[in-house]
């Protein structure tokens, strides 16, 4: 049997009706070169029980792997099974529009051969309990468009937006990467387009092609120990690379330092704190408000003041060492 052009990829870990969903918006593609491949990530009760009747369909296969391995083993597995030679992420609770494969063909074809991956415009939706509403429509990789430009902003600071579900990878891209890095529980995404950036480029699918859904179902906290860990071991493996850059040092730093201070890991923090100041001294002022911007991007009260007493306290447990860093 000829292998599929697009290998579709879905980890699934206890969404059953948004499976459903997902499933749907891809067997509805307009472009018919594709498989599907379900990763039921232990989900009790099986993915396969929310979709049997979807399963009738050649194209849709379900694996299950246990135990729960989080998404990168998931989507390696996914990656290992699928025959296509371009790989598609979807997250299980968004969807792609009809005409997405067809669009990302058309991208691929137009596009140089550095171009390894293709990111489609997305629409962010929310799900209310009176049903769905549009928020806004986000052309991410219109930013990340061009040589070497991806990476050239995502090594330099851990804001720089995109979206993982529905990026289109050829295959030979994601091998010269060795797919994804295991070790991670969450952020896989973003150190694994920092790694495929420095071998290939984006080019962007400017159509909406992606509905990503904001809902109150099951997701990670922002602030989980998790994403503390996530972000040490990007700094740490990525150092060389970082550290070039001061400003970007600082602001992966900066990040991995708030978030060990908010899961009470304050040794990691205040280690991450000395190694943001010492990349590029600022005052106590000015690093408020540059954590405020490269955290998050809010500039709300709340996390302002946050921040505002962390550094009070971290100056004083630092001692002079901290204080002679901030005013030089």
């Amino acid at each position: 049997m000829t292998p599929p052009t697009f290998s579709i990829i879905i980890p699934s870990h206890n969404r059953p009706q948004m499976l459903r969903r997902v499933v749907t918006s891809a067997l509805a593609q307009t472009d018919p070169d594709f498989e599907i491949w379900v990763i039921d990530d232990a989900s009790e009760p099986p993915a396969a029980q929310a979709i049997p009747d979807l399963l009738t369909d050649a194209r849709v296969q379900v694996h299950r792997q246990e135990p729960n391995g989080g998404a990168a083993v998931a989507r390696n597995t996914g990656a290992s099974l699928a025959r296509g030679e371009v790989l598609v992420f979807v997250d299980d609770d968004d969807e792609i529009t009809p005409d997405y494969l067809a669009g990302v063909r058309a991208v691929f074809d137009s596009s140089p051969p550095r171009v390894g991956w293709v990111g489609g415009s997305i629409r962010h939706l929310r799900d209310t309990a009176h049903g769905v509403e549009t928020v806004r429509d986000e052309h991410w990789a219109e930013n990340l468009a061009g040589p070497g430009r991806a990476h050239e902003k995502l090594m330099a600071t851990p804001t720089t937006r995109f979206c993982f579900s529905g990026l289109a990878v050829k295959r030979v891209a994601f091998e010269a990467v060795d797919g994804f890095d295991t070790a991670y529980r969450c952020s896989e995404d973003r150190e694994f387009l920092m790694r495929l950036s420095g071998k290939s480029d984006v080019a962007p699918l400017h159509a909406v092609g992606v509905l990503v859904h904001h809902h109150d179902g099951p997701k990670l906290n922002r602030y989980s120990k998790k994403m503390a860990e996530s972000y040490r071991r990007i700094v740490e493996t990525h150092y060389t690379q970082i550290s070039q850059n001061p400003q970007a040092l600082m602001a992966f730093a900066y990040k991995t330092a708030w978030l060990h201070y908010q899961v009470g890991e304050n040794k990691t923090a205040r280690r991450f704190a000395k190694m943001a100041l010492k990349s590029r001294p600022i005052s106590g002022r000015t690093w408020t408000l540059i954590a405020s911007y490269e955290i998050g991007r809010t500039h709300g009260s709340e996390i302002h003041t946050g921040i505002s007493t962390w550094v009070k306290t971290l100056k004083r447990s630092l001692g002079r060492e901290l204080a002679r860093g901030a005013k030089s």
